[in-house]
Order: structure tokens, then sequence, then C-alpha cells
């Protein structure tokens, strides 16, 4: 439907990532194919997951990966026991080690999953709508994955500190935005903890040694991170500065990806409590779908030019078409298709579809029941993207606290907003009613006497215009 047939030859990067909105700031000018870099960026393992947000320092490195410069993905051992205290109000809490161990070996797998998958969608899109045209494996760089903790996990202290400790300088550690916002925290009575201990502030000092082990070992001359880090990207680059044993050239680089967040300011992470993660077990691949589906209208075509590899002519050609009807969300289903073939497999997107008009159309919903009535695995085949929530019959938890489970994410504000309005049960006559909510008073087991019970353990709630979850009762 959307063609274009020019592809870009010997294009600088740099200029072309910007447009996409994948490269905020960048202290190199130039990276084209030819270039033949090798770049890092790294994950810290605070959860046993990447999330969206962490996806974007990946695509940036996808898009060079796929002109031919090198990766090197670096999962962090050592880091993540400090905890990167970055834009952080307080210190993180402390994890035990062998979690942290575990995060970061699921980390380090998932990284690998991404590119290959992602190399894969690439493949499975026409050439003439991608961005780059036909790349074949002689195009596409190398990858290698490292843990940080293989050169820290035996280092002297106080070998360290007297090797490397003269080119950290306080002063210009304690100049980064991140340190100083923490510094000059105001405490809720109004005062000023300045709160930032020896842990976090020597984070920024393991992550400057880890390009320098990098440069060292692997002539890896750039460092990929989200803007955030801009701070501890430089503190890299103004120790090497000083190494003796360093050859101080214009060559070593910085590159940030902007904060992702939506038109309405809303940024993706842990600590936001909206992180969509890319583990399917801890967000489904449906769920990622209806977010993509549901975006806003001033969000589509920024979000076409990050999360797919569409050719620039493409998405143009394709906002030119919604402009004409937005009516329709062309936009909306060509992003998220192409953002669940990026990080999933196209595999999954028929079934996407199919649950999408099974909840979201009501006499899909119903024509799909009675064709499937005598089935007791009615809802099975979309357990390859739906995670079911499971509640107990038995559950007499009021519904705020139920709602609160169904949508981690939701506002207190919300919640009582769905309650007293939004809040609907599909009902044995076959449709969606509300429910008269009584603080204290109502309970699931009041609810479920009103709600079909498909093959006798599925029910089904909206919990607002885009939110419809079925339930497994057990």
């Amino acid at each position: 439907m959307f063609k274009c047939n020019k592809v870009l030859y010997d294009a600088n990067l740099v200029e072309v990532l910007k447009k996409r909105n994948l490269i905020l700031q960048s202290t190199k000018k130039v990276i084209t194919d030819k270039s033949n870099l090798t770049l890092y960026t790294g994950a810290d393992p605070t959860a046993k997951s990447l999330h969206l947000g962490n996806l974007v320092p990946l695509l940036l490195s996808l898009h060079l990966n796929l002109n031919n410069n090198n990766l090197i993905l670096l999962s962090g051992g050592a880091t993540g026991v400090l905890g990167d205290p970055t834009f952080k109000v307080s210190e993180r809490e402390k994890k035990d080690l062998n979690q942290l161990e575990q995060n970061r070996q699921a980390i380090a797998n998932q990284q690998e999953r991404f590119f290959q998958n992602a190399i894969k969608y690439y493949n499975e899109l026409k050439a003439e709508n991608s961005v780059y045209g036909i790349k074949t494996a002689k195009d596409i760089g190398n990858r290698k994955y490292v843990n940080n903790l293989d050169w820290f996990g035996n280092v002297n202290l106080l070998q360290f500190l007297h090797e490397y400790g003269s080119n950290f300088k306080i002063k210009e550690l304690l100049s980064k935005d991140s340190v100083k916002q923490r510094l000059n925290h105001n405490t809720s009575n109004g005062g000023m903890d300045g709160s930032l201990s020896i842990k976090e502030f020597f984070y920024q000092v393991l992550q400057g040694y880890d390009f320098y082990h990098l440069y060292k070992t692997e002539h890896c001359l750039g460092q990929i991170g989200g803007n955030d880090q801009w701070g501890n990207m430089t503190s890299g680059l103004e120790f090497m500065r000083r190494q003796a044993d360093v050859k101080n050239d214009d060559y070593k680089f910085i590159l940030s990806t902007p904060l992702l967040i939506d038109s309405a300011g809303k940024k993706f992470g842990k600590s936001e409590g909206n992180a969509l993660f890319l583990n399917p077990k801890m967000t489904s691949i449906f769920e990622i779908y209806q977010y993509f589906i549901n975006v806003m209208d001033e969000d589509i075509e920024r979000f076409l030019k990050i999360f797919t590899l569409l050719s620039n002519e493409n998405i143009a050609q394709i906002m030119d078409t919604i402009n004409q009807d937005r009516s329709k969300k062309i936009g909306h289903k060509i992003l998220a298709e192409n953002v669940v073939h990026l990080i999933h497999g196209k595999e999954y997107l028929p079934l996407c579809e199919e649950l999408s008009h099974l909840l979201f159309k009501q006499k899909v919903l119903l024509q799909y029941l009675i064709d499937h009535k005598e089935e007791a695995d009615i809802f099975d085949k979309f357990k390859a993207i739906y995670n079911f929530k499971k509640l107990s019959k038995n559950d007499n938890s009021d519904m705020h606290d139920i709602i609160k489970m169904l949508e981690p994410s939701m506002a207190e504000r919300s919640i009582h907003t769905c309650l007293t309005g939004g809040f609907k049960y599909f009902s044995k006559d076959g449709d969606f009613k509300s429910f008269k909510y009584v603080k204290e008073e109502s309970s699931l087991t009041e609810i479920l006497d009103k709600c079909q019970k498909i093959n006798d353990k599925f029910v089904i709630f909206k919990l607002g215009k885009h939110s419809i979850k079925i339930i497994e009762i057990i």
C-alpha cells in the first residue's frame, strides 16, 4: 500500500537518526556504513526484564549495526550492585546479589533475542518500504555480549584508586546535573537532605572505567545511552582524556537518545508505574499491541520513526493517508503491528488483531461465543499473546483492590472514576452493564453473581474505553 523506492546509501547516520528522534545529543558529527566503528550500550539488572524505555538505545544501536558498525552489549553485573542514582530522589533499595545475577542473565539473553528478532523483522519488511533498503549479512556489523563484573569482580580497591583515582576529579563529578539535583533535593518538610551515598557517587566512576576498559580491550570508540546518562557518559570521556595510556584524540564519542515521553508528558519506566516490559510474561504481547493501537494521534509520526524501520518517505505517505481520514486509525494499526513484529515476531499479529476485534466489537464477541460454546478451551489459543489474570471465586476483596490488581499503573483518581462510571461487566444478557459501586460493600463475589460465566470459568470486565480484561475464575 505504501511504497517508496528511495533508500539510503553512504548517508550520515547521525543526521538521519536525529530526524528520527533517536539521537538527542552527539559528540560525533558523522557516522556512515563505511565507518565500521565499535560502540557499546549497557543495561543494569535492576529488574528481570528491559522495558519500552530501554528499547530506544537498543533501537539506535540497531540502526548503526545494520549499517556495518559493531556493537558491544553490556549487562551491568558490577554497576547493578551499586545502583545508578541518576535523577533518583532516594537511594535504590539494596538487592540480593543472587537475584541481581539472575536478572543480569535474563537481560543479556533478552538483548540477544531482541537483535535476532529485530534483524529478522527488518528482512521481512518490503525493501522499498524499509529505511535502508536490502541488507545482507555482510552489511551488518558484529555483536558481542559482556558483563562488567568480569573486570570489576576481583579489583583491589586500593590498587584501583592508586592507578585511576587521580584522573576522576571531584569537581567534575559534582558538576553533573544528576548529582546536583540529588544533593539539592528538598525533603517533604522543606529542608534539604543532600542525601547521596559514596556507593551511589562511585557509580559514574565505574561507568567511566567501563568505557576505558572496552576502549583498551575492544577498541570501542563510542557509547550509547539515554539522555539521563549524559553526565555519566561525559565522566568516561573526561577520565580517558587524562589517562596516559589512552591516545588523546577526538575519535572517542558519546550518543544520547531522548527519554521516551508521550504527548501528555508521561515518561515510560519502572519508577513511573507504567512500564511496558519486553518479557511477554510480565507484559503480554497483546498489551503492547493495545498500547500502540491507543496512543494519541500526536504521537503517531514520532513513534513510527522511533519504533519502526520504515523509511521516512514511507512514514510521510502513511501520515498523508491518516490526515485524509483519522477515523480509520490506519497509522495506529501500522504502528502496533510493526512494534509487535519488531519485539516479538509477526506470527503473533493475527492473534492480536483477532483478540482486539473480539474484546472491542461486541457483535464479534457474541458471535464468537455462539460459534465456540461447546469448546472448553474457548480462549486457549490466545494464551500465546495474553496473560490471563486469575481470581478465586471465593475472593471477597473490595472491587477497588481488584481493579488495582488488574491495572497496577492506574492512579487512585482513575480507579475511583472507573468504579463510579467506567467499570462494566459482561452480563448474562450478553452486553456490558455498569456496576453500582458501594465502598466496603461491593466485592468480587457480589459482581460474579451478575456476570456471564463463559465455560463456567471466564468473566469479562471493562475498566474503561481502552481496557477490557478476560478473567479466569478458579
